[in-house]
């Protein structure tokens, strides 16, 4: 069977020449190139922004791990100066002039049977208002009168020795009695007590 074309002979649509089919595949081989480039740099675009973002995020996890690290030197600074304090003091227990085992056994020999020491501590102080500062020898300790004498005057007795020996309280400024308790014990009185003895001139303290 014949084709036969129905549409007027100036509508029909114009065959390509070679010449146009040519440039239409220039035209299109540039659009698909133009495209391609632009994926390509989208991706490197993309690569790149990701990196980046990395370096980022490397970066403020250093100056947070700096923060904590500045966080530490200024604890340990702290502590630091808190083991040098201590240091200090041991240094004062080792060089000072006031020696420590003499003392005790100065005490030892002027303390009567009736009283014993449960402890002895030394406490530094630094503080310069009105007096305040200074070294301190607390003495804690209790006793049990002899029959016929009260608690306070064996206490009384006690303290009046301490302060009357020369060869124990000749390093010491002031003796006060802190705290007296009475307590009972297997049907005894006993009375609990605290003494401050205050070193003289702030001396450093030795062995």
């Amino acid at each position: 069977m014949e084709n036969i074309n129905l549409l007027p002979a100036d509508l029909a649509p114009p065959g390509f020449s070679p010449e146009a089919v040519s440039v239409i595949r220039r035209a299109a081989l540039v659009l698909g190139l133009i495209l391609f480039v632009l994926l390509f740099i989208g991706i490197i675009l993309r690569f790149e922004v990701n990196r980046k973002n990395k370096i980022l995020s490397d970066i403020m996890g250093k100056i947070k791990e700096s923060d904590l690290l500045a966080e530490n030197i200024e604890d340990l600074r702290a502590r630091a100066g808190i083991l040098q304090d201590e240091l200090n003091n041991i240094k004062g227990y080792l060089y000072g002039g006031l020696v420590w085992s003499r003392k005790l056994r100065e005490l030892s020999l002027v303390m009567p049977d009736e009283v014993w020491l449960g402890q002895l501590s030394f406490k530094m102080v630094f503080d310069d208002r009105a007096g305040a500062g200074g070294q301190f020898l607390n003495l804690k300790g209790a006793l049990v009168p002899l029959k016929g004498e009260s608690p306070i005057d064996t206490l009384s007795a006690f303290v009046n020795k301490l302060k009357q020996d020369t060869g124990f309280f000749e390093d010491f400024s002031e003796l006060l009695i802190t705290d007296i308790r009475m307590s009972e014990k297997n049907k005894v009185d006993t009375m609990n007590f605290e003494i401050r003895l205050t070193i003289k001139n702030k001396k450093l303290t030795g062995v």
